[in-house]
């Protein structure tokens, strides 16, 4: 690959590609995006990036703790908005079933609890906490339940 040669900043210089290249990494590899942040077209940015391969991937290890914060924060703001239109969606289901408009009632109730569950799940991953039960039982666990239980009277014989 070629590498950069240190030279003043203006276009093509070292100091204007190595700008550049931070952009598009901060972008997220989006030289659309990257292009409209910082002026250069985004051809350009491509080229760049294949020609300063080595360079460009060594920018993206370097940026890789602020671009994963970018993502979580990202992430943060779609959960919240995707909450927001969870709640105005749920109370026009509920709006639905009492007006009797809704089609498929059960349908809808599935939905909602499936997206409650899912929330559910969600809150519990974030917060540390088991997302599932895991139940270790062994054969004479399972047989001395049942026989607790009624379902199970007095032993097996062999004939």
């Amino acid at each position: 690959m070629t590498t950069l040669i240190a030279t003043r900043n203006s276009p093509g210089s070292t100091i204007h590609v190595e700008r550049a290249l931070t952009a598009l990494a901060l972008a997220g590899d989006n030289a659309v995006r990257a292009s409209a942040t910082i002026g250069i077209p985004d051809r350009t940015l491509r080229d760049w990036r294949q020609k300063y391969r080595d360079r460009y991937d060594e920018i993206r290890l370097e940026l890789a703790p602020q671009i994963e914060q970018q993502i979580v924060q990202e992430a943060r703001a779609f959960a919240i908005t995707a909450g927001q239109a969870e709640r105005e969606l749920l109370q026009a289901t509920l709006e639905a079933t009492r007006n009797g408009t809704i089609k498929d009632p059960a349908s809808a109730l599935r939905n909602i609890t499936t997206s409650k569950a899912l929330q559910i799940d969600k809150v519990l991953q974030l917060e540390g906490r088991p997302t599932k039960t895991t139940l270790h039982l062994t054969s004479e666990d399972v047989l001395n339940s049942l026989q607790h239980r009624g379902y199970i009277n007095g032993t097996a014989e062999e004939e």
